[in-house]
């Protein structure tokens, strides 16, 4: 495909979808700057991987793989960034009611963390069945329909697998905090 091919399949195909992209992304991010940061990134990855297409039929399912993975990146650069603002004083000297709050404030961010890791962790020891079901609808946002839809499953079976899956992750996480195994 020469240049002007590769442009006009990208417009036609691609880049007409636009809406629907910015569409996924705000029911998932709901803000402006971060939904057109990770716009830009799938048109922008869209376009450089345009000759990795091998099926130009199924471009709107090669766009949203894109665009899931674009999202995924995301959010993992966001649960590996600090919980937190940083704040520096304005001088040398911090006194000590305000070495307390800011201590507080590191010790909260630290436990944040720690409980998003057990989670996760606990999430991902599930049956591949609730495990995938609850990672669309909670992390990439998709609506349970969305999800039967893509999954080519009946609506009330992926809500019956999500409220399941969300009952045995809740009862692990109870376990787990009185101590006991987390099965």
């Amino acid at each position: 495909m020469n240049n002007e091919e590769k442009r006009q399949f990208y417009m036609d195909h691609i880049y007409s979808h636009r809406k629907d992209v910015y569409r996924i992304l705000w029911s998932m991010f709901g803000d402006p700057d971060i939904v057109e940061e990770i716009a830009q990134g799938v048109l922008e990855h869209a376009w450089k991987g345009l000759d990795t297409l091998k099926d130009q039929n199924k471009s709107w399912a090669w766009l949203k793989g894109i665009l899931r993975n674009e999202s995924r990146t995301h959010i993992r650069k966001k649960e590996e960034s600090p919980a937190m603002e940083i704040w520096e004083p304005a001088c040398e000297y911090i006194g000590e009611d305000d070495l307390l709050c800011y201590e507080q404030d590191v010790l909260d961010s630290i436990v944040k963390k720690e409980t998003g890791a057990q989670i996760t962790e606990l999430l991902e020891q599930m049956d591949e069945k609730y495990k995938s079901v609850i990672k669309m609808h909670l992390i990439l946002q998709f609506s349970l329909k969305e999800i039967a839809n893509m999954k080519g499953m009946e609506y009330s079976t992926v809500r019956s697998l999500y409220s399941r899956g969300i009952r045995k992750l809740r009862n692990s996480c109870l376990s787990l905090e009185e101590g006991g195994s987390d099965e």
